[in-house]
């Protein structure tokens, strides 16, 4: 998504279970030009936070570039087994990589010096992948950042493991933002759920995907915060076979703010 004020994005992660879980943060922005991108951020910040810690103890680890994260070729075969894609070595691409114990985390992204562009966030358990087929490891995804137009929309990708399909809550926040104080939010979100190129869930008003008292119960299982009752903000439950997806959010006429997007694995 593009950051264009340099306000910066917001990761999100949960690790359920009992153990340590090794995990793989990165927040791309120079690497993004091998796909033909242009107007990236050119030298991302990462940083990695214990969100159970005080403010003051909270930090796990930052960087500003991926070679300083640890042994290169380590990374190397880190990257391969996970499937992400391949960083130049003098790239300034950020990486933070090392096993956290279970717990919420966010990684907060920013531009060095206050620089803004086109920003990539990525989270892997390094152990489990994504919404693996166990109690162990990540429980929900989320991504705050301001959401614009154009390649400015919100998108976020996910694997689902496994050999059985999983059910899962997808939620786009706007205005619910706007109630925990956040201003200039997303007025009208729409997400859409993608299998590689091709559309299969859209929702514009979480009422529309089931009645608003039935969605509403499914909240507090996955510790979701309330939404008001016909708010504009999107989600829908959807049970989804194995493999990739991805999320978009946006605004549903033209308009940008600050939008949520939040991925909930059932129980």
């Amino acid at each position: 998504m593009s950051d264009d004020k340099g306000t910066g994005l917001i990761a999100g992660f949960v690790i359920r279970g009992s153990a340590q879980s090794p995990m793989l943060v990165r927040a791309i922005g120079p690497g993004l030009e091998s796909f033909g991108l242009t107007g990236v951020l050119e030298q991302p910040r990462i940083r990695l936070v214990d969100q159970s810690k005080p403010a003051e103890t909270n930090l796990v680890a930052e960087n500003t570039h991926w070679l300083e994260a640890g042994n290169r070729e380590e990374l190397r075969a880190v990257f391969a087994g996970l499937g992400a894609f391949f960083l130049e070595d003098a790239s300034s691409d950020a990486t933070v990589y090392l096993p956290v114990t279970p717990g919420p985390y966010t990684a907060v992204v920013q531009g060095v010096d206050g620089l803004a562009g086109i920003t990539l966030v990525e989270a892997y358990d390094a152990d489990l992948g994504v919404f693996g087929p166990t109690s162990q490891g990540v429980a929900n995804l989320s991504l705050r950042g301001r959401v614009g137009t154009g390649s400015g929309v919100m998108i976020a990708g996910f694997v689902i493991e496994g050999n059985a399909p999983r059910r899962l809550l997808l939620r786009g926040i706007g205005p619910g933002l706007g109630t925990l104080g956040v201003a200039g939010f997303l007025e009208d979100p729409e997400i859409t759920l993608f299998q590689g190129g091709d559309p299969i869930a859209e929702n514009q008003s979480w009422g529309d995907a089931l009645p608003n008292e039935g969605l509403a119960g499914l909240f507090p299982l996955v510790g979701a915060f309330a939404l008001e009752s016909g708010s504009a903000d999107a989600a829908l439950v959807i049970w989804l076979a194995p493999g990739p997806y991805t999320l978009r959010l946006r605004n549903e006429v033209i308009g940008q703010g600050v939008g949520l997007i939040e991925i909930y694995d059932m129980p």
